[in-house]
């Protein structure tokens, strides 16, 4: 085997030591950019990429100078970025005098085995489950906007059949059946048999007898006493 053909080949030594190593960043300072990040952490070791996620990542908004919360960066040898991870961890940045970020304290750890297209795959993994929910939440705003609009309609027919009601001198709530009901006439004094004349003298020629009436209401009287 040629020189050439180890140099392009490579110990395992030396694709070991090329491996990258990741650390991720918990808190990112108010106002921090990339690329302050990476002009900090590339005073401690060779950089690959930087990821920084903005508070905004999961809305619609895109504000001028967004919020960063958290970050991914990506140095070039897994044993840099472990040790710079215990370095840095809940350290103030530090800096010249008068950075806004001087006395500022920012909180990482590295990531064994962590790779980049993870990362890929968890930042494609959270957008597509806040697409999911949002359009979850938009179905169920449509269901109730549909369901208001029913009971709003349903609210104004009945309005108007009160109206019409209203407008034939009925109301729906106080609409009740009347009945009419005969009272007995109450005979006067003058009215009973025993106290006028001509009506006693209609029952005769009828065929009534009061004295053999009266003598039956006694005896039916004194059977009901004996019973009772």
């Amino acid at each position: 085997m040629s020189e050439s053909d180890k140099l392009e080949i490579g110990t395992s030594d030396d694709i070991k030591k090329s491996k990258p190593g990741m650390i991720y960043i918990t808190r990112i300072p108010p106002g921090m950019t990339p690329s302050k990040v990476r002009a900090i952490m590339a005073q401690h070791g060779e950089l690959g990429r930087i990821y920084l996620a903005p508070a905004c990542r999961l809305t619609n908004s895109h504000p001028k100078n967004p919020r960063f919360v958290e970050g991914w960066v990506e140095f070039k040898k897994r044993k840099i970025a472990r040790k710079v991870a215990e370095l840095l961890n809940a350290q103030p940045i530090g800096g010249k005098k008068g950075d806004r970020y001087r006395e500022d304290i920012w909180t990482m750890k590295y990531l064994g085995g962590f790779k980049w297209e993870m990362l890929s795959e968890h930042i494609a993994l959270e957008q597509a489950s806040h697409a999911a929910k949002l359009r979850n939440e938009l179905s169920q705003s449509k269901r109730d906007q549909e369901d208001y609009l029913k009971r709003v309609d349903k609210a104004k027919k009945q309005q108007a059949i009160e109206e019409r009601r209203q407008a034939k001198g009925l109301s729906a709530k106080q609409e009740t059946k009347q009945y009419e009901f005969k009272q007995r006439q109450v005979l006067s004094q003058d009215m009973k048999p025993e106290t006028n004349p001509s009506i006693n003298a209609k029952r005769k020629r009828a065929g009534y007898d009061d004295a053999a009436e009266q003598q039956k209401s006694k005896k039916l009287d004194s059977v009901l006493g004996n019973l009772f």
